[in-house]
């Protein structure tokens, strides 16, 4: 009686089906900008598995009235799958990364196996910043302060107040209009009101609260018994 083992069979035919899963590819690689001319945008992705979608703008899949997600199945083709995202009438606020990835990925940028993304600015003719919401931030002198005054264009000139007197050029301060204002070895005197004001005569404020980290202390009586206890054991090892 002859026995023929499956398992050579089973490793190629999971190693071709790794090798058949490509990234997915957005047809937009580069940042895109949209103006008020432009009544939608869209983004077709393909892959060779199911997708879904994400971003970071400020809106969700059910608003209907705003983004629309078709799904086709092209099965002669290398990718298989290819989903398409439309946002109508864009705004100010639709500004930011749009992702397209496969099932269970979490972190969209790292994982360049499994996700593609984009960057779209939104530019209506007169805002100059996306957001222009109150914020109130508490940080400590060990963390990064990032004051999100992202822009609708990537050349957008902003300026940074505290208390209505210029910081913009603190050379602790690095701006990126995906971002906003990055601020690094904070101090206590940092704390106040921060004010990003664009060339659009448009603003955002931020009321920065900035403390002293607090470190984890050990206990004296608690060393001095580890202390006490060690020297015994050294010195019953000696006798």
């Amino acid at each position: 009686m002859k026995v023929f083992s499956i398992l050579p069979v089973l490793l190629l035919w999971q190693v071709g089906s790794t090798w058949s899963i490509k990234p997915p590819r957005l047809n937009v690689t580069e940042e895109l900008i949209v103006g008020p001319q432009d009544e939608f945008f869209s983004l077709r992705c393909e892959g060779t598995a199911k997708m879904h979608w994400s971003w970071t703008a400020d809106f969700t899949e059910e608003d209907i009235d705003v983004v629309k997600i078709s799904y086709e199945n092209h099965p002669h083709s290398d990718y298989t799958y290819v989903s398409t995202l439309t946002v109508t009438k864009p705004q100010s606020i639709d500004t930011g990364f749009y992702f397209c990835a496969y099932e269970g990925v979490r972190d969209y940028k790292a994982n360049l196996e499994r996700a593609d993304h984009t960057y779209i600015y939104v530019f209506d003719g007169s805002q100059g910043l996306v957001n222009h919401d109150f914020t109130n931030k508490r940080v400590t002198t060990a963390d990064e302060l990032i004051i999100g005054c992202r822009t609708t264009l990537p050349n957008i000139t902003v300026e940074l107040f505290k208390n209505d007197e210029e910081v913009t050029g603190d050379t602790r301060l690095s701006f990126d209009p995906k971002i906003g204002f990055t601020y690094k070895n904070l101090e206590l005197q940092d704390s106040g009101m921060y004010e990003c004001r664009s060339q659009y005569n448009d603003s955002l404020s931020t009321l920065v609260s900035v403390v002293i980290r607090k470190f984890k202390t050990v206990s004296l009586h608690a060393f001095s018994f580890f202390f006490a206890r060690r020297n015994s054991t050294l010195w019953l090892c000696k006798n």
